[in-house]
């Protein structure tokens, strides 16, 4: 078992402020993964077995209680392959377009982002993608 720790930047949906702060605990157990964090007195954990599908099960219940993270892997267009389940890096990935090494970003890192969607929204923009013509 190993722990990584990270600063994550949330949106605070209900308040409609940015810019809060919060640490998170990624325990890597062997055969699951398990996150956690504390955000104004609440803990939040959630795990699953491999990394991006206990970080959308974490990311479902934060954005449950109104937070929004500010990271790669949270957004829409944000899928791994099969070889990067066990990886901290997802391809952004755009409509029409095939997924390139250059796609590949931190799952952790910091972006910018205005709309934060759910584990079924991301599902559904990543059907649409791998269903679409690719050049």
């Amino acid at each position: 078992m190993y722990t990584e720790t990270y600063q994550l930047t949330l949106a605070d949906l209900k308040n409609n402020k940015s810019g809060k702060q919060t640490e998170v605990l990624v325990n890597d157990h062997g055969d699951h993964y398990e996150l956690k964090t504390v955000i104004d007195k609440t803990e939040f954990t959630a795990q699953a077995d491999d990394l991006f599908s206990a970080f959308k099960s974490f990311r479902d219940k934060l954005l449950e209680e109104g937070y929004g993270i500010k990271c790669n892997a949270a957004r829409i267009n944000a899928l791994q392959s099969g070889m990067m389940r066990d990886l901290d890096v997802v391809y952004l990935v755009e409509p029409g377009k095939r997924a390139e090494l250059k796609d590949v970003h931190g799952f952790w890192d910091y972006c910018e982002m205005d709309e934060f969607v759910d584990t079924e929204e991301q599902d559904s923009f990543c059907k649409k993608w791998l269903d679409s013509p690719k050049k």
